[in-house]
């Protein structure tokens, strides 16, 4: 009988390495913490749908008995609801402490015939919007800084065009993918619609009306009084600095739009209210298509379906003739299902083996990152994790020593070392 249970618990080892045992808590995996059951997800704001890969995105952190570990994660579930949640890539850009602060906390867009995904996050003082590449050895490649505003921005891949307002109203001839794109040679091919307007979101997919090309814009705003309000404009994106071209359409009080899309020229909109759907241009018969709290939101207009994320921590679908919805995550359900996994970065029969490594605690929760060639970790998230603080510093997840020092403790300088605020000054001599 022991003998039947030694051999039991070697065949659900070996198949928690190979992430095959399907689980509902950490515990039924084994070397609780570094095997861990992959199920209970945090999710963030923002959603993404590829219909040719069957798969809905979305981000966060995956939590383990209530606490949080891991990098951010873009995850997956399959858009027919038959699967389990599954991770595709963790964030790596991210530097959760340190001078050089950033974290990622929204997937912006996702474009699914490029299969580009775009984050937002904080980076020091300011918003960081950006294209995200799990494959590429620089993984952000920032874009926007917008501070004090939402950016709008809407990418029509079918024509290759790049609509934005952050300080004005702009349409460049292709799917911007650098900030030279935005702002440098490349951009010489970009017009301004109408300046100073800034918006939420933009679309370009109503047809008909008084214009050849119509852009319908959502603008959120807060009066004197403190309370919100959303507005929806529509213009043209012809005409070329023409005053005041854009229109109101009509206004909601008291709630802000959470993400909206044009569908056989019929504004879809998502509030903390619910979905409303709504005839263009904007009149009071309005059809709502669910009263639940919307975080966020995409359409699928192959399928007449809305895939969001309510404000519970659930992922659903409705379609938007038939009213048949489905959820196909449940963040704190107890029946979410995942499989067992060894902890990020380790590996063995007990997951516990750290191979030329340093193990990183979060929350009780440990990551195994590989060491370089000098022993320091090939990816850090703060200054303290590089060793001999403060003299090293941790920018874009590298070890690095500061400014003018150098050696292997990063503590040399040609030149008087100076404090300030408890960092090191290295003044460097005049040749």
């Amino acid at each position: 009988m022991k003998l039947f249970n030694v051999l039991l618990i070697i065949i659900i080892l070996n198949k928690i390495v190979k992430g095959s045992i399907t689980c509902s808590q950490s515990y039924e995996c084994g070397n609780v913490p570094f095997s861990i059951c992959k199920n209970k997800f945090d999710l963030y704001e923002g959603i993404g749908v590829d219909p040719e890969q069957g798969k809905v995105f979305v981000i966060g952190k995956f939590n383990a008995s209530g606490v949080q570990y891991g990098n951010v994660t873009i995850a997956s579930v399959p858009m027919n609801g038959v699967g389990i949640l599954k991770t595709e890539f963790t964030i790596k850009s991210d530097v959760i402490q340190g001078s050089a602060f950033r974290n990622t906390y929204q997937l912006f867009k996702y474009l699914p015939k490029s299969k580009t995904f775009l984050t937002q996050g904080g980076e020091r003082l300011s918003m960081v919007i950006g294209i995200y590449d799990d494959k590429s050895n620089i993984k952000l490649t920032p874009l926007w800084y917008p501070r004090g505003y939402q950016l709008g921005a809407y990418f029509d891949e079918i024509n290759q065009l790049t609509y934005t307002c952050d300080f004005d109203l702009k349409i460049f001839q292709k799917i911007v993918r650098t900030q030279d794109d935005l702002f440098g040679s490349n951009s010489s091919n970009s017009r301004i619609i109408q300046n100073s307007t800034q918006c939420f979101g933009i679309s370009n997919a109503y047809t008909g009306g008084n214009f050849n090309n119509t852009l319908i814009l959502v603008q959120n705003k807060v009066n004197d009084t403190g309370i919100k309000y959303s507005t929806f404009l529509m213009g043209s994106a012809d005409c070329v600095l023409c005053p005041r071209q854009f229109y109101n359409l009509f206004q909601l009080n008291n709630e802000w739009v959470t993400g909206f899309h044009i569908f056989k020229n019929k504004i879809y909109y998502s509030s903390k209210g619910g979905i409303t759907q709504m005839n263009v241009p904007g009149t009071d018969q309005r059809v709502i298509i669910t009263n639940e709290s919307v975080e966020s939101f995409e359409f699928v207009d192959s399928e007449k379906t809305i895939y969001y994320i309510t404000t519970n921590g659930k992922i659903k679908k409705i379609n938007v003739e038939t009213l048949i919805s489905s959820t196909l995550y449940d963040s704190f359900s107890d029946k979410s299902l995942g499989v067992c996994e060894c902890a990020p970065g380790f590996s063995g029969t007990y997951c516990n083996q750290c191979s030329n490594g340093t193990i990183q605690w979060d929350n009780g929760n440990p990551t195994c990152v590989k060491n370089t060639d000098n022993g320091r970790p090939s990816v850090c998230q703060a200054d303290w994790q590089c060793g001999n603080s403060p003299y090293f510093l941790c920018l874009n997840n590298e070890c690095l020593c500061r400014s003018e020092f150098f050696g292997d403790k990063c503590n040399q300088c040609q030149g008087n070392i100076t404090w300030e605020n408890g960092i090191p000054v290295c003044g460097i001599f005049n040749k």
